[in-house]
This record gives C-alpha cells, structure tokens and sequence, in this order.
C-alpha cells in the first residue's frame, strides 16, 4: 500500500505529523478529508521509537521547526484548533475538552488491553470487557442519546471529538462483537454509521489510502 498522496505546497506549511499507531493515523486523514489540508504522515515501519518518534514538525515559511507535544490528545487538539474542528463557542471547546480527556481514558484502556502480551491476555481482555466496555461506552451512549442532534457530539458539525470517539467506537465494536450495535447501544451505532457516510469520509475509506486493519502495531495481541 502506497502511502498516501500529498497536495502540492502543503509542506510549505506543515510538516510530518507521527502517529504511533493505525488507528490514530487514520483518525488524521478522517481529519484531513474534513479540512481539506493533508498532514505528512510517517508509518511505524518508518519511524524508530525513540523520543524524536513522539515529536511533529511545524513548517514556519520555509523553515520547519520542531514542536514537541506530549500526547496524541495534544497532537489532534492542536490540528482541531488549527483547522476549526474545535467548536464554535467557549461552552463547546469547555465539552469538547472534557470529552477528549474521557475518550483518551477510554483509549488507555483499549490500548492497555491490546498491548498485553502472552498468557497474561486473555486476562487483561476479560478485564477490559466487564469493566471499561460497560463504563466507557453506556456513558457516550448516554450523553449522546440526550442530544437533539445524536449525529455529533458537540454542537451541529463535525468537531474533534467525533473523530476520536468514532475511532475508540468503531475499533470497540471489533474488539468485542455485538458491543455496539442496532440493539445494544443504538445511539452510538447510528452514529459510527452516519459518520462512515459523511461524503468526504466515505470518499477517502473507499481509496486505496484506506487502510482498516491492524488498528494496532503488528506486535499486539489485538491487531
């Protein structure tokens, strides 16, 4: 699979953002279909883990500097305030930054799981499905099912945390079979249906730069 294709001049301005795993990489080209930019993106097999594997290059004019965030939450909230994905009042970016922090709870969680090794899985996934699938999903099952408008988490467009949460939602559903589904957490179901169909998205999941699995590193238990 190729990697994926860059707009002429963009890196003028932006320069390679690196994603640790999968399923964070194509968090950010979802958000590149949206803000019409594309992000230099670096695969695993590129990249040596080191602590320069954890930063992003900014392009200032012509002369890249290097920014060091200390989280993916960081990395996407800086894209999302960038590219205005961050909410249209102070209430909202107040919502959206308290659903980040649980969907990143969220995600320690799933990768916690995923990354345990050997015997000691089968354990650790028995865990995560009693305790974090039930805790972390009923609660965005809940919150969404009480919004007038269940196709977004915050406000009436697309902001970050739709991106996140269709992320963790979506690779939940494969973790566990029948966690989200028409009968069982409908809200959240309709709601990774109707963010697949949004037309950019679709767009970019049917191309060739679409990659659906692994959505971890080749080396988790869980890929």
């Amino acid at each position: 699979m190729r990697p994926p294709k860059q707009t002429p001049g963009i890196i003028d301005s932006f320069g390679a953002l690196f994603c640790p795993h999968e399923h964070d990489r194509q968090f950010k080209l979802k958000m590149e279909c949206i803000s019409g930019c594309k992000f230099h993106t670096k695969r695993d097999s590129e990249y040596k883990y080191s602590r320069d594997a954890h930063r992003e290059c900014f392009g200032i004019g012509h002369s890249p500097r290097q920014l060091e965030l200390e989280s993916i939450m960081r990395r996407f909230s800086y894209l999302a305030r960038r590219f205005d994905l961050y909410g249209d009042s102070e209430a909202e970016q107040i919502t959206i930054d308290v659903l980040q922090e649980e969907a990143y709870d969220f995600r320690n969680h799933i990768v916690k799981a995923a990354y345990t090794l050997g015997d000691s899985y089968p354990a650790a996934f028995a865990e995560f499905v009693a305790t974090a699938i039930p805790r972390y999903l009923d609660g965005f099952e809940s919150y969404l099912a009480k919004r007038e408008n269940s196709s977004h988490f915050v406000g009436t467009r697309t902001s970050v945390p739709d991106f996140v949460l269709y992320e963790l939602i979506w690779q939940a559903s494969i973790m566990v079979p029948g966690s989200v589904s028409q009968s069982n957490r409908p809200t959240l179901f309709a709601f990774i249906e109707t963010f697949a169909k949004n037309p950019a998205i679709a767009a970019y999941m049917a191309s060739e730069d679409y990659i659906e699995r692994p959505v971890n590193s080749v080396w988790a238990s869980f890929t």
